[in-house]
């Protein structure tokens, strides 16, 4: 006990003794220790097979479009995604964070027409891309030759999802829908 307190721990034992066979129980965390940090924007974490990003205010909207230009434009879609009509752009971004270790660095922006409030945005990269896709895909989709494959498959597995806190979040999942999409 006394070596315990000399390491700063406040509380040395809990509930019910057991013995040393048995595992510790795992401690309960507030949903404020699970929240993830990604770019500055809190995020509750992410369901297996899902990628999520997150809200965008329309003028970080407007900010990021012209940061990345129109050269770094790769597609421009109108696609229904949680149940709205949805303008979908997706950006090479060479600058993210962690760029130099991956082929596909995207930042896909996704806005509805009619509601300013309906503002997302969804960074992926190789490592985050490769956590959604299917196995027997991997690493091929993933190379350079197969980018207008990789950007469908994107296009096809986007979504909007509750993010846990209330509001809405642009996700990619690995179970995709099949649906009509337009050019813009």
């Amino acid at each position: 006990p006394a070596a315990c307190k000399a390491l700063g721990s406040s509380q040395i034992f809990s509930g019910e003794p057991r013995t040393l066979d048995e595992p510790a129980p795992a401690p309960a965390l507030p949903a404020a220790a699970l929240a993830l940090e990604d770019g500055g924007r809190i995020m509750t974490p992410a369901s297996p097979g899902q990628v999520r990003g997150s809200a965008l205010p329309a003028a970080e909207q407007k900010e990021l479009q012209a940061e990345l230009g129109e050269e770094a434009l790769l597609v421009k879609r109108v696609i229904v995604c949680g149940k709205r009509k949805m303008n979908i752009e997706i950006y090479e971004d060479p600058t993210m964070p962690g760029s130099y270790e991956s082929y596909n660095n995207l930042v896909i922006l996704a806005f509805a027409p009619s509601d300013q409030t309906q503002r997302y945005t969804l960074q992926l990269n190789d490592r985050k891309l490769a956590q959604v896709l299917p196995r027997n895909m991997l690493p091929d989709i993933l190379e350079p030759e197969n980018k207008e494959e990789l950007l469908e498959r994107v296009l096809a597995c986007l979504d909007v999802a509750d993010s846990g806190r209330g509001d809405k979040v642009l996700v990619m999942q690995s179970d995709c829908v099949q649906r009509g999409t337009r050019a813009l």
